[in-house]
């Protein structure tokens, strides 16, 4: 909800009254974690409502729905990266893309992304999402759904009351790392996409010698890339990329643009080293994601 959402109205504070109708000097001075959870609230109580009254062409929430639309587009190319390293390790049968299930309350956000009240199978959103799928994947596009739960917040309930809440048929000797998503180094030898992080990757040693190189990315260059190349053909209009941004999957032709979402990585990267006990556990695919969203995010503000 930070990363697809809360960041880009922290970035513009100015967007809580022109978008939400908010009372900004309620939210002066909020930032990081206080200002999410007050947007969490707001979100609780009021967003169904706000958005069956106030969807609108106004070209400050057509903006906030291309960030939320990149952000949720990057995780299903990364699901698209699992299926496909899954299938290279014998562990997914089928050369395909599945339908997608999503519940909890980060379900909801897909209903910010279009103009009929609520997100539904129909929704030509729909359509973009699996196309990131089998781009990430390279499996054939099937022209998955994608179906919200009709009962967010009872997966989360379910899962605190159940007795038998584990999955059926996984044990605890056949849980296995994350896989990484995007190139990275470990220890001074380069690590491909397709691996999985080390076992014992969180101690202060092994994260003193964790780096994303710039020249090394290959998969972010490549989602963004395939976004792109995906919006033209599906006709979103609402969607766009920066102004800087010519498409193309190779680095060097966007040094610039990349050279930002590097210096942001780097920066995540210093303010967890040596504080490893704090330091949640993500894909190298996912940390680059952030990062672009923050670039972009913060491009918007200024």
């Amino acid at each position: 909800g930070r990363d697809i959402f809360s960041q880009f109205l922290e970035f513009n504070p100015s967007l809580l009254k022109k978008i939400l109708k908010l009372n900004s000097e309620e939210w002066k001075g909020l930032q990081g974690g206080a200002f999410t959870a007050k947007l969490d609230i707001w979100l609780l109580n009021n967003s169904e409502q706000w958005l069956r009254e106030n969807k609108s062409t106004e070209p400050d929430f057509i903006k906030l729905q291309n960030m939320i639309t990149i952000g949720i587009a990057g995780l299903y190319y990364y699901i698209g990266i699992i299926l496909r390293t899954l299938r290279q390790e014998n562990k997914y049968s089928r050369r395909e893309i599945t339908p997608v299930y999503l519940g909890g309350k980060g379900s909801r956000f897909l209903n910010w992304l279009v103009n009929e009240e609520q997100f539904n199978k129909s929704s030509q959103i729909n359509n973009l999402f699996s196309s990131m799928l089998s781009a990430g994947s390279e499996f054939v596009d099937l022209k998955e759904i994608t179906w919200l739960s009709l009962n967010p917040k009872g997966e989360v309930a379910c899962g605190l009351v159940l007795n038998e809440s584990k999955l059926q048929g996984i044990e605890e000797s056949d849980q296995e790392s994350y896989i990484a998503g995007e190139n990275y180094q470990w220890d001074g030898r380069q690590k491909g996409w397709k691996t999985r992080l080390p076992s014992d990757f969180l101690t202060d040693s092994l994260m003193e010698g964790f780096d994303l190189k710039q020249e090394q990315m290959y998969q972010i260059p490549k989602f963004l890339y395939s976004f792109s190349n995906y919006l033209s053909n599906l006709g979103l209009g609402y969607i766009s990329l920066p102004l800087d941004y010519r498409p193309s999957p190779k680095i060097q032709d966007n040094q610039i643009f990349w050279r930002q979402i590097h210096r942001e990585i780097t920066a995540d990267l210093l303010r967890l080293r040596g504080n490893s006990e704090n330091f949640y556990l993500e894909p190298p695919f996912i940390l680059g994601l952030k990062a672009l969203l923050r670039v972009l995010g913060k491009e918007w503000r200024s």
